[in-house]
């Protein structure tokens, strides 16, 4: 199913990289100037080695919450310098690493952890305490299925999220499981 995501969405990558640089203020001069940057659940890396490609002054840290997906993402993405790896689970403040980002951002990933509101207290403690910024994409629906009733591409999104997105984050007995189709 993730092998079938990453093709479907593809085509996304070029419209993440445009407005994320257009709506995060500053940020592309930064970058070029040269920042610490961390993705938060980065999945195979693609949006994280584009940006490493363009901004090679900035090092970018690809993370994920499972040890074998940064052996994953070493393999794909090792022979780009300005990327470094750590695994991180921003459930759990245990696992955050002592350094601190100009630029945290993630995609498509809050909706895939049990407690997205801890997940967000713990990147703001990723962030530089005076400069750090966050950058979040996530899907934006209604919320309410009612509303959404006749949407082909909202339904496409609910039978996706029940399997896969909702067991995902369903992992501890007080886990949110909200799904892609949350709202905005």
């Amino acid at each position: 199913m993730h092998d079938f995501l990453e093709s479907a969405t593809n085509y996304l990558l070029d419209d993440y990289v445009d407005s994320i640089l257009k709506n995060t203020s500053g940020l592309k001069e930064k970058m070029e100037n040269g920042i610490e940057a961390l993705e938060v659940g980065c999945g195979r890396g693609r949006l994280l080695a584009k940006f490493a490609l363009m901004f090679p002054k900035s090092t970018f840290t690809a993370s994920d919450n499972v040890d074998f997906l940064i052996y994953q993402l070493k393999a794909n993405l090792g022979h780009i310098p300005n990327v470094k790896y750590a695994t991180i689970d921003v459930c759990y403040p245990t696992s955050l690493l002592k350094e601190r980002y100009d630029w945290v951002y993630c995609a498509n990933v809050l909706h895939d952890v049990p407690n997205p509101p801890e997940a967000l207290k713990n990147i703001r403690k990723l962030m530089k305490p005076a400069c750090g910024t966050f950058t979040m994409i996530d899907v934006a629906t209604s919320g309410s299925p009612v509303e959404d009733k006749g949407n082909i591409i909202v339904a496409c999104l609910y039978a996706v999220s029940s399997f896969m997105c909702i067991p995902e984050s369903y992992i501890t007995e007080d886990s949110f499981a909200m799904g892609t189709c949350y709202g905005k």
